[in-house]
């Protein structure tokens, strides 16, 4: 009888120990993300994108490359240089107006476009330029950061300077001038915010050059065309 007892009693105590522990998960080994890394992140397209977390942000890793607003309704593609030049509402094209640029590079969007507050996918939105300099805070500052936002290697860029520590992999999209006209493929990474900079004509992007190892702030016209890269709401 007493040994039917001490079974019975062992039998509670691993039980209440196994309730109390979890399964062996929840201790000091970590804790677990509560939005798992296959979490399908999707456009108003459909495209599909992964996430990467920085300090206490959480980025998309590619720049958007949708054609529509996260409601379905479609972005005026313009490649036209008069077009792009006149456009006072959302825009969008390829960079070189070739649709091949568009699964590495993604599109280049006019700042209507950015400061839309439709344009990312749901639970996500463009960011303020303060969310960018948290970023670039996180990345080694100003002097250091483009590096550490840059892919590395050559197979984009035209330097070996980037080192992408953080997992950001800008790339060299380029940009499209409030006059239409394209450049620097491969020598800059340009991403709008979206602030309204000292003039209200002109809005607050960040940018990355090839030969440099600085992240820098500045102000452009809405006209322009920058990539536009999301951070998670």
């Amino acid at each position: 009888m007493k040994k039917v007892t001490f079974l019975s009693v062992m039998l509670v105590l691993m039980i209440a120990f196994v309730q109390c522990d979890g399964g062996g998960n929840s201790g000091g080994g970590g804790t677990t993300d509560p939005d798992p890394v296959d979490t399908l992140i999707k456009d108003g397209d459909g495209n599909v994108y992964t996430k990467v977390v920085i300090g206490n942000q959480t980025w998309l890793k590619e720049n958007l490359k949708t054609t529509k607003y996260n409601d379905g309704t479609p972005i005026v593609h313009q490649s036209a240089n008069s077009a792009w030049a006149s456009s006072t509402s959302g825009a969008y094209c390829w960079y070189d107006n070739s649709e091949s640029n568009k699964n590495t590079y993604g599109a280049l969007y006019n700042n209507h476009v950015a400061s839309s507050g439709k344009i990312c996918p749901e639970g996500w939105h463009v960011p303020f330029a303060s969310e960018w300099a948290t970023l670039v805070s996180a990345t080694g500052k100003e002097a250091s950061a483009g590096a550490n936002l840059k892919e590395s290697g050559t197979d984009h860029w035209t330097t070996e300077y980037g080192t992408n520590e953080s997992g950001f992999t800008a790339l060299p999209n380029g940009r499209r001038k409030s006059d239409g006209s394209f450049e620097k493929m491969r020598t800059e990474a340009t991403f709008w915010t979206r602030d309204v900079g000292f003039a209200q004509e002109d809005a607050i992007f960040y940018y990355l050059e090839a030969e440099m190892n600085s992240a820098r702030r500045a102000e452009e016209k809405k006209e322009c065309g920058f990539a536009i890269r999301c951070i998670k709401n």
